[in-house]
């Protein structure tokens, strides 16, 4: 029976989770982490809002009890699986098995992000910004970081956005953002991630294969709230490698069970984005103010 070398076994396993950590899955840092695991069932807590009123002498204060409870989501599988002839895996150089590596840890991370974004895609009361025949700008970012600082128990401090790389540069020609400060590093993001901070929102951008495509040309994007996403995962990127002899080849097999869901009943602290992503990239033409 052929056998692989236990340092490569182990060297794989570890370095499809490094690139997992480190360079695959970018949202871990913007999602709220699960309130408690049951089996497969996660649950969160969530609690409405409460106010503070005015006290009537010689009256009894009614409680400002908030809407409260608990929300669940049910675990899922996904797995990934690939072979390699016992034949090449000897041959394979250090920058083939990196690129092996890489791949593997990247499939798994970004099947983590596409969770999130589902579940953001899918939550029930989800308002959207945009109806995808519009280009996108500054000011619909503005707008957009508006709207979601209007919504209740939303932190200033905890605002993301993912776009694709199209409005990223789009709002990089405006000398606003361009000016602001990049944080992907000092947020624990995965290494490359182009995060910059503006308007009180960490902006994020992806590739087109991370995005959610609705129609030709067009992409939705989100801005939310870190505490109104939740995300929750039992195992993160299990990786097994085992010789098939049927097929006479190592199979290399990464697991992940996770599952995602707003946290609001209402979506509160979400809003998708829906613009084209053909706009033209060039510098904006600066705004003049009319004189009365």
């Amino acid at each position: 029976m052929l056998f692989a070398p236990n340092w490569y076994v182990e060297q794989y396993k570890s370095n499809v989770r490094h690139y997992y950590q480190s360079k695959g899955f970018k949202l871990k840092q913007a999602v709220t982490p699960e309130g408690r695991i049951e089996g497969l069932t996660v649950k969160w807590p969530y609690f409405g809002v409460m106010e503070m009123q005015e006290r009537q002498r010689g009256s009894q204060t009614p409680p400002a009890n908030p809407a409260q409870g608990m929300l669940s989501a049910t675990l899922k599988d996904y797995d990934l699986l690939w072979e390699i002839q016992q034949m090449d895996l000897t041959k394979m150089t250090a920058n083939e098995n990196q690129a092996a590596y890489a791949a593997a840890g990247k499939a798994v991370g970004r099947k983590s992000d596409a969770i999130i974004f589902e579940a953001m895609n899918t939550a029930s009361g989800l308002t959207t910004i945009g109806t995808g025949v519009e280009d996108w700008d500054i000011f619909y970012a503005m707008q957009a970081t508006e709207a979601l600082q209007d919504d209740d128990q939303v932190d200033d401090d905890n605002l993301f956005s993912y776009i694709p790389y199209r409005w990223f540069n789009i709002m990089m020609t405006y000398k606003e953002f361009n000016a602001s400060e990049w944080v992907g590093a000092a947020l624990g993001f995965p290494t490359g991630t182009r995060v910059k901070n503006w308007n009180g929102v960490n902006w994020i951008s992806l590739s087109k294969k991370e995005l959610i495509i609705p129609n030709t040309n067009q992409a939705y994007g989100f801005i939310w709230d870190k505490g109104a996403v939740g995300y929750a995962s039992n195992y993160e990127g299990s990786t097994n490698m085992q010789w098939d002899n049927r097929a006479g080849c190592w199979t290399y097999r990464s697991d992940l069970q996770a599952c995602a869901m707003a946290l609001d009943p209402t979506a509160r602290g979400i809003r998708r984005l829906h613009f084209k992503t053909n706009t033209t990239l060039q510098r904006p033409v600066e705004r003049t103010q009319a004189v009365a």
